[in-house]
């Protein structure tokens, strides 16, 4: 039925009813049709719809009902929304819906209901199935279009209602297939999409639209709920079984406006599946910090047995633990078994540890002020009660932590380990678990200030916490704070707490999301040193967080100091320079004492020596063969103190031409003055056994071999500032030994940067971790590669070459026990093959030296707020820090 206003067609919109008669309907009708006759197609276009004459004709004679007419007036004239509605559904009438009088009047609305009740079904079927149910402007259009219910008359109810109400029925079918698809096993849903039936069934009965309806609909809504329960009774019987599925859809029907004695039975299903839904939510949550639990177990029980490793364990296990304890509430079965795991792997990691030195000594007594030793017991010890902080079932603390406790307090009182008490609570039963965490950066007024990653150091104010938080009730707690800095040390002011940065209250209620810690540090730029820093926060003396955030300089500020190092290094070179020409001065010193000894040992010892044999030959034929023995023995005496006068001589000498403070008796001089004693003996011996085989005391000796005067020995010194003097050529009967020429080699004064690691192929890539550090000073003249070597194990873990003269820093040394080993020499030449078969040696000074005694064994720990520090200068003679003894050089290769 197509609603025509013929007063519209007619175009009598300007004129009153009673202005319009019938002379004046037959002159426009007459036009109409003219109109009409002209058109291409034989009809009128009318907003959209073709009418034909006869349609025209009977809105027409319309006009003749008195009533109609001046209700046909006003549309046209003062209400053209709602005719435009009434001819073609335009709903813009909504939208300027207003409270008019006329529509008040029974009759009106009698007139217009058969007309608007269509297009009204139209546009609510329409909005129905375009609604949003988050949608503002969906609910704002429901809203609208229901006000002009009044405009439906009571016998057009069901047309205006008719289209919603078949698309409501479709729905509830639709929910009722699948329904019977679950119920018989025959559904395509699974256990990982499930849940898209909530989504399904939000989207089909979207809560504001059907609560809007008018009672007309009250018995299909009731159909609504009975269906939605019937689906959540499917899939909670099912193999589909989710709880939280089913409670969803259960809080959804609820949320519909139902009149029905089912109600009940509703809420008392929601009530039964909320229970289980929670019950199912808090083992989820638990499950996955189980698991993150787990996984971080599994991967420390791949590392290293150690101490350290104990520790680090126990300090990321903590807000795990903290996080299922708080979820678990009652429920303490799960949470204790977990702690008890994480407890007794830190326990055979401190044991494994601790037993290591103790089973390389046979005897306890041997290890009585090891340092080694006791180092790791203190360690020990820390943990062990860092462990008993932890919750342990009680048959483990019985049985296995309370006796390996006992038995570790009895070693350290053997050996005078202190065992203090610290004060570590465990881990706090609270109402929130911590989920992330971001750094806050404020200025002294707690205004925002840029968050960099790194922060510039220059830029830093004050750097606070916010712990994002999931909170399950309300509670009062006291956080305290720890800001570590990169060095281990904390951060404290003149008002902070014992062992802590600050402390603060916060009231969590069960709507918190955020705890915000309040920041540390000043309004002054600067403040923060570069590097990594830590803040943990603590609660009932309990680790139970922890975040880390990184300190740097500036781009300006590193330019700065890359300067600054620079200038140091070129100081350093200069320095260098000036050492090795120091070095030069005290070698060519060392060449001429040597020369000197050397001048001492022919001039001094022959000289005494031919006097002696002279005096010998001289008595052997005038004296007495008696007094001939006693000359024999009193000449042993003076060949000593010959030789003794030959030393002060060379003493004296360098005293007044070298004035060498540091001048010693070295090896060759000692080994000259023994060789001459012998050789005086044997000269005496000789001659008295040639004097009583002839038995006679002639002045002339026979056959004597010091007769032959053809014979000669000599002996040419020469000096040079450049070159190290010694007797060069050994003469007798005209055969001669001369010594191989020195040839320089090609690789004259190269040297390898500080810090390389140039016997890789022989020990392997060098060990890095932690923090410890160490700075050897290589005061000799040489160049020296550094080996670091591993006691346990006998291994090399670090190689690195050090220049003569300079400094050098090995920095991230791993925990253990070491020794050194040091290979010196100069001209490194990368062709050369050394002993271990790789390329790479010194071609000059070659010299190999260790420092393993127990009381040179270097210490290295990497603790969690300190680490190992350290300096060892390199020295070839006494005044080291370090006793270094000389090895081969297999077994320095020997790895």
């Amino acid at each position: 039925m197509t609603f025509i206003n013929p007063i519209e067609i007619l175009e009598l919109q300007n004129y009153s009813v009673s202005d319009i008669g019938n002379s004046r309907i037959k002159k426009a009708k007459r036009k109409l049709f003219a109109d009409i006759d002209l058109s291409d197609d034989g009809l009128l276009d009318y907003k959209g719809v073709s009418l034909t004459k006869s349609d025209c004709e009977t809105a027409i004679g319309n006009l003749e009902n008195r009533e109609c007419a001046e209700f046909y007036s006003y549309l046209a004239s003062n209400n053209q929304p709602l005719n435009d509605f009434l001819v073609n559904g335009d709903e813009t009438f909504f939208s300027k819906l207003s409270q008019e009088s006329i529509y008040k009047l029974p009759e009106f609305v009698n007139f217009i209901s058969p007309y608007f009740a269509p297009q009204f079904d139209k546009a609510l079927l329409k909005s129905f199935i375009e609604f949003q149910n988050g949608s503002m402007n969906s609910r704002i259009k429901i809203k609208r279009i229901l006000q002009a219910q009044m405009l439906i008359a009571l016998s057009n109810i069901n047309t205006a209602y008719k289209s919603a109400s078949i698309e409501i029925t479709n729905r509830i079918n639709q929910i009722e297939k699948i329904t019977k698809e679950i119920k018989n096993k025959t559904t395509d849903y699974t256990n990982d999409d499930i849940n898209e039936v909530e989504s399904l069934s939000r989207n089909l009965f979207p809560i504001y639209f059907l609560n809007y309806l008018p009672p007309y609909f009250q018995s299909q809504i009731n159909k609504i709920a009975t269906a939605i329960n019937q689906l959540q009774l499917a899939i909670w019987g099912s193999n589909l079984y989710n709880p939280s599925v089913c409670r969803q859809l259960l809080e959804h029907l609820l949320a519909l406006n139902i009149e029905s004695v089912s109600k009940q039975t509703f809420e008392k299903n929601y009530e039964i599946v909320k229970k289980a839904d929670e019950k199912e939510k808090v083992q989820d949550k638990i499950q996955n910090h189980i698991n993150k639990l787990i996984a971080l177990i599994n991967s420390f029980e791949s590392k290293a047995k150690t101490i350290a490793n104990a520790r680090e364990l126990i300090y990321q296990a903590k807000l795990y633990l903290f996080n299922i304890k708080t979820i678990s509430q009652g429920d303490d079965n799960i949470y204790i078994s977990l702690s008890t795991r994480v407890a007794s792997i830190a326990q055979n990691f401190v044991v494994e540890e601790v037993n290591k030195p103790q089973s390389s000594n046979s005897q306890f007594d041997s290890i009585l002020g090891f340092p080694i030793l006791k180092s790791t017991l203190k360690n020990a010890w820390e943990v062990m009660q860092l462990i008993g902080s932890l919750e342990m079932q009680n048959d483990f603390i019985v049985n296995h932590y309370n006796p390996n406790k006992d038995t570790l307090r009895d070693i350290c009182s053997k050996l005078n380990v202190t065992t203090p008490q610290l004060a570590l609570g465990k881990i706090p039963q609270c109402n929130f678990i911590i989920l992330d965490s971001t750094i806050t950066h404020t200025d002294k007024d707690g205004k925002s200030l840029p968050i960099t990653n790194p922060f510039i150091r220059g830029d830093v104010r004050y750097i606070g916490l916010n712990l994002k938080i999931e909170s399950f009730g309300n509670q009062s707690v006291q956080f305290d704070l720890k800001y570590v800095k990169p060095n281990g040390t904390l951060e404290r002011g003149s008002s902070s707490p014992d062992s802590f940065t600050f402390s603060t209250n916060k009231m969590i209620n069960s709507n918190s999301t955020i705890i915000s810690l309040s920041g540390w540090g000043n309004n002054e730029k600067g403040t923060y040193e570069v590097g990594m820093h830590h803040i943990e926060v603590w609660a009932d003396n309990c680790m139970i967080y922890r975040k880390s955030f990184v300190v740097d300089w500036s781009q300006a500020e590193k330019i700065e100091v890359e300067k600054r190092e620079a200038e140091m290094q070129e100081r350093e070179r200069i320095e260098i320079e000036k050492r090795k020409e120091l070095a030069r001065i005290i070698e060519q010193k060392d060449k001429i004492t040597d020369t000197i000894d050397i001048i001492g040992y022919i001039i001094g010892y022959p000289l005494g020596i031919y006097l002696l044999v002279i005096l010998g030959i001289w008595l052997g034929g005038v004296v007495p063969e008696w007094v001939l023995f006693v000359y024999i023995i009193a000449m042993l005496y003076i060949g000593t103190y010959l030789t003794a006068f030959s030393l002060m001589w060379s003493y004296f000498i360098k005293k007044i031409f070298v004035k060498n403070d540091s001048t010693n008796n070295n090896t060759l001089t000692v080994i000259t003055s023994i060789l001459s004693i012998i050789v005086i003996g044997f000269i005496i011996v000789a001659i008295t056994k040639m004097c009583l085989t002839e038995n006679s005391y002639t002045p002339t000796v026979k056959n004597s071999p010091y007769n032959n005067t053809s014979n000669s020995y000599s002996s040419s010194n020469s000096s040079s500032s450049n070159s190290h003097s010694s007797p060069s050529t050994y003469k007798s009967n005209d055969n001669s030994y001369s010594e191989p020429a020195h040839t320089e080699s090609e690789y004259k004064g190269n040297q390898l940067s500080n810090g390389s690691s140039p016997l890789d192929g022989c020990f392997g890539k060098g060990r890095y971790s932690g923090q410890a550090w160490i700075t050897f000073k290589n005061s000799n003249a040489s160049d020296a590669i550094v080996c670091l070597v591993r006691v346990s194990s006998e291994k090399t873990i670090r190689n690195e070459y050090i220049r003569a003269g300079t400094n050098f820093t090995m920095n991230n040394i791993p925990s253990g026990t070491y020794y050194l080993k040091v290979y010196y020499g100069n001209d490194w030449n990368p062709t050369k093959e050394n002993f271990c078969g790789t390329k790479g040696a010194f071609d000059s000074d070659e010299r190999f030296s260790k420092s393993d005694n127990y009381s040179d064994y270097i210490e290295i720990e990497n603790l969690e707020y300190s680490y190992t520090t350290g300096e060892i200068t390199l020295y070839t003679v006494a005044n080291g820090n370090m006793s270094l003894e000389r090895m081969s050089a297999s077994e320095f290769f020997n790895n």
